[in-house]
């Protein structure tokens, strides 16, 4: 595979994989170019020219590329990006790994929804709505429920409902964050949350990772947020026994046939109940753990594809989601204010377990109460030989680790209970 002298234009230079994604082609001998509206970012810091022009503007987008003899378009996990990276490759005939169709099914919950029960993958129960100027909202509806837009992303307009009148009240705003002008309203699972992630090329598929999700709440009445990540889950013999045969012939049906995806899902003690999917690069990067243990790195495929229509340079025969250590994604998340000073990363770059720091936010920052993932400051990486020992390392960088507003008080939410892990 001969890389050298082509043309990425990487769409968004700022998002968590940009950097990497850029490294990457750089060391291929690719020419990266990013365009993004932000006059600098992480990504332009390092790509050999940078476009400030909004991902949105399509027209300009492909007439530029069309002119410098752009080779491949791309993005990083940003689902906005990544549609626009699609629509500007449909134009100049330039490799893309999904089509109009796969994304629709991936935007939208319902039709994932109705593609899980057509094969057999169960999926989360859901409820029809009356209309709002009826007596009844909805009908048959046993509470608690959650309420969100069918197309959202990154937890906007997702709410937990526990009656009627908190229902009525988080409908327009579920309504507000859906372009298609849908919401669903779902019955409340409780149990671990699980994410199942796969790769795929020229139809075949590999089951990489299994990770459980565990969350946490900025208080009472908060939608409730990531904050770990860990693998392989708990529930990975359960998954390949009860599941993964289902949704390898989902993703058959749907006709993908190359890219990597995950689909997110509940695992109660007795069954798993599924409810969306992202055909996309994950946010967690668990593309960081598979290069570390199976030497596979579908972050590259990814990268290739966009430049030559082929997801090469590694075997799916690598990917075992039975990992021969735990890894853990680990989030600091901050309430609303301005960001002062970061504390405590020096330390714990040196821990040896530390693979990876994201420092989200930087001094003069503003975080936003947005209650979505926009809230995670900073994200660890972490590798080590059990879970005990991933939660040693958690609970140590929770005490070394810190953001600090003006008036110096702490903007993290109280500390994980780490031994959540170990349950």
């Amino acid at each position: 595979m001969n890389l050298k002298n082509k043309k990425l234009l990487l769409l968004g230079g700022s998002s968590v994989s940009s950097a990497e994604i850029i490294e990457y082609a750089k060391s291929m001998g690719v020419y990266v170019i990013v365009a993004d509206n932000q006059e600098i970012n992480a990504g332009k810091r390092i790509a050999d020219e940078s476009w400030l022009i909004s991902t949105q503007d399509i027209e300009k987008l492909a007439e530029i590329s069309a002119e410098v003899g752009i080779d491949g378009v791309f993005a990083g996990v940003s689902e906005f990006n990544l549609e626009c990276a699609m629509t500007i490759c449909r134009r100049l005939g330039l490799p893309f790994y999904a089509n109009e169709q796969h994304w629709d099914i991936c935007k939208n919950k319902d039709k994932f929804k109705d593609y899980c029960r057509l094969n057999y993958v169960p999926t989360v129960r859901e409820y029809a709505l009356g209309e709002l100027d009826k007596t009844e909202f909805g009908y048959d509806v046993q509470y608690p429920v959650v309420i969100k837009p069918t197309d959202g992303s990154a937890a906007d307009g997702v709410c937990l409902c526990v009656n009627e009148k908190e229902l009525r009240e988080a409908y327009p705003k579920a309504l507000s964050f859906s372009k298609a002008g849908k919401v669903l309203v779902e019955e409340y699972v409780t149990g671990m949350e699980t994410v199942a992630y796969y790769a795929i090329k020229d139809g075949e598929m590999s089951l990489s990772s299994m990770a459980d999700k565990y969350l946490c709440s900025e208080g009472k009445g908060s939608t409730p947020l990531p904050v770990a990540y860990v693998y392989p889950s708990r529930f990975l013999n359960r998954y390949v026994e009860q599941v993964d045969k289902a949704a390898r012939r989902m993703f058959c049906q749907m006709g993908i046939k190359n890219g990597v995806l995950g689909i997110q899902g509940f695992y109660t003690g007795e069954r798993f109940a599924f409810f969306e999917m992202g055909y996309r690069l994950g946010g967690t990067a668990q593309y960081r753990y598979t290069r570390i243990l199976n030497r596979i790195n579908s972050m590259e495929m990814m990268v290739n594809y966009s430049l030559t229509g082929k997801m090469c340079g590694y075997n799916l025969s690598l990917d075992n989601p039975y990992f021969n250590k735990c890894c853990c994604t680990f989030s600091l998340l901050s309430h609303e204010g301005k960001v002062a000073k970061v504390l405590g990363l020096d330390i714990v770059r040196a821990l040896p377990g530390v693979i990876k720091i994201e420092q989200r936010y930087l001094e003069g920052d503003w975080v936003a109460k947005s209650g979505t993932v926009r809230q995670v400051t900073l994200r660890f990486n972490l590798v080590e030989e059990t879970r005990e020992k991933i939660v040693e390392t958690m609970r140590y960088i929770q005490k070394v680790a810190d953001v600090i507003d003006a008036e110096g008080k702490s903007m993290l939410f109280h500390p994980f209970n780490c031994h959540k892990l170990l349950e």
